[in-house]
């Protein structure tokens, strides 16, 4: 049979879990490495402070870190401002992030315009050479025919002085 247990009884048994508070240390940690890779100093500093004051009155460390992870999150989305966040494609900096991205777009059209000078002086250059090849072609045809004819003028000579 199940025992009725008073509330605070029941809660205090689930928060001096072990498992309970390695996760919400784990999530916690995960918390702070996050707020450092974007290097938001001043949100660690207040989860840091916040669970300092919070120790004096709770020994329960999943409260404490879960209140820590809440309001230091709050903080760091309100010092970024929802408006930036909704209006320039997620991306914190808003302006600043706007304007890497037409910098950006301006070198990629100028990369493509550089490829297509460069498609365009590349066929120039095929077609300069495919013109001295065939004007090359066209003077060995020319001195062929010129070789035939004088052959054949030769072997005229020939036939005339023999006679």
């Amino acid at each position: 049979m199940i025992q009725k247990q008073p509330i605070w009884q029941f809660s205090d048994n689930i928060l001096k879990k072990p498992w309970l508070l390695t996760f919400i240390g784990v999530l916690s940690i995960g918390h702070i490495g996050i707020m450092a890779f974007q290097n938001d100093l001043l949100s660690i500093g207040i989860f840091f402070i916040i669970a300092f004051l919070l120790s004096f009155f709770t020994d329960y460390w999943v409260v404490i870190l879960c209140i820590c992870m809440v309001i230091s999150a709050c903080f760091q989305f309100q010092t970024e401002g929802f408006d930036t966040v909704r209006h320039n494609d997620g991306h914190p900096k808003g302006k600043v992030w706007a304007r890497e991205k037409v910098e950006l777009m301006n070198e990629i059209i100028n990369a493509e315009e550089l490829i297509q000078r460069i498609k365009s002086d590349h066929q120039l250059k095929i077609g300069i050479k495919n013109g001295k090849i065939r004007h090359l072609r066209n003077v060995r045809i020319n001195l062929r025919n010129r070789l035939r004819t004088a052959g054949g003028k030769f072997k005229q000579i020939k036939t005339t002085t023999t006679i």
